[in-house]
């Protein structure tokens, strides 16, 4: 359902008007989202040169399907859904653990929450200190310092 809403404005040194139409759309309860924090996916991908083609299809895919708290699809599952043959999404997998865009802690994948976050805040604080990003705190923490 859609709210539409008219407004209109006047330039006060041209006193030119303008009409505005905003299209209000009400949020569907139940979908997917994620927060992508854009400064620090951009330092990831300037790291991460050595990252494949493929890698970067799976990331998308990835971030696309993170579940609370970041877990991400295995990479069976991964596999499957996208086509492509398991070696190869394991490869993946390993450049992104490497570039610290994902993380492996027992047995499972999940996101790096420096990359993004689908979760709490308090749940946020928890993660990043209880996951394997060493570089990532590390930095974190410097850049606090300044």
């Amino acid at each position: 359902m859609r709210d539409i809403k008219h407004f209109g404005m006047v330039d006060l040194d041209t006193r030119q008007e303008y009409g505005i139409t905003v299209v209000a759309l009400r949020p569907r309860m139940g979908g997917k989202w994620v927060r992508v924090f854009q400064d620090r996916g951009k330092e990831l991908l300037q790291k991460a040169a050595g990252l494949h083609g493929q890698s970067y299809r799976i990331l998308l895919f990835l971030t696309m399907e993170a579940d609370w708290n970041n877990s991400v699809p295995s990479t069976a599952s991964t596999a499957v859904r996208l086509r492509i043959k398991a070696p190869n999404v394991s490869r993946a997998y390993k450049e992104l653990v490497q570039a610290e865009f994902l993380a492996k802690k027992d047995g499972l994948y999940y996101l790096s929450p420096f990359y993004c976050w689908k979760g709490s805040p308090a749940q946020f604080q928890e993660t990043i200190q209880t996951m394997p990003y060493p570089k990532m705190i590390e930095a974190r923490a410097i850049d606090a310092g300044r």
